[in-house]
């Protein structure tokens, strides 16, 4: 249940929280009462942590900082199990860089592959130009290569209205998308493509070109 106290605050009473996707999520934070105004901070009261439905540590007061913009800091940590990689620790940082550029920090432990350290990176430059550049890397623990990815997507207008277009792609083996599909948002794929385009207009008259890169991931 919850309640409106005043204008930018509120009242929760019973409330659970969790960044876990599912009916049953791996683990949860629960309140007895919650207080919580927007700009400001968030006051929680008999605080429990569970894993899945077992609390596992109590806090009789926490409290955290509510904005309604953009701010730097640790992201909420998720954790997880699976055959493949075993115990998972996933923790990240967003960092703001400016009003038009921001970046996450990622540091994962998988049990059974290895230590993942990733980089996101977004920015939005002149009227058009914005992209986002990733780059993830796993040192593999015993019996496991080290494993990478990069992907940088751009759309924009360079100087002398060149209008750029760049989709580069690289994978460092086929195992990457089935061990790490998350990362690089594929979970199977026989190549990695890399594209870049520019083209230029002129009244009527238009002049283009395209590079094209193919990398055969079954070799």
């Amino acid at each position: 249940a919850s309640a409106k106290t005043a204008e930018s605050s509120y009242r929760v009473y019973s409330g659970a929280f969790s960044s876990c996707d599912g009916p049953n999520p791996s683990w949860k934070f629960t309140a007895r009462e919650l207080d919580v105004t927007l700009g400001g901070f968030a006051w929680a009261k008999h605080v429990k942590f569970h894993i899945y439905d077992v609390p596992v540590f109590y806090l009789p007061v926490f409290g955290y900082p509510v904005q309604t913009e953009r701010q730097s800091g640790l992201l909420i940590p998720s954790v997880g199990y699976s055959d493949k990689r075993g115990a998972q620790l996933f923790m990240s940082y967003y960092q703001v860089i400016s009003q038009n550029q921001d970046a996450t920090f990622y540091l994962d432990y998988l049990s059974r592959l290895g230590l993942g350290k990733g980089l996101e990176y977004r920015y939005f430059f002149g009227h058009d130009n914005t992209g986002a550049m990733k780059g993830y890397h796993v040192s593999g623990f015993s019996g496991y290569d080290d494993q990478f990815a990069f992907d940088w997507l751009h759309r924009g207008t360079l100087p002398n209205q060149v209008r750029l277009i760049a989709d580069i792609e690289f994978i460092s083996d086929r195992d990457f998308f089935s061990d790490f599909g998350e990362a690089a948002g594929e979970y199977n794929k026989d190549k990695a493509e890399s594209v870049i385009a520019a083209s230029r207009h002129w009244g009527k008259n238009n002049l283009a070109g395209q590079v094209k890169y193919t990398k055969n991931l079954e070799q």
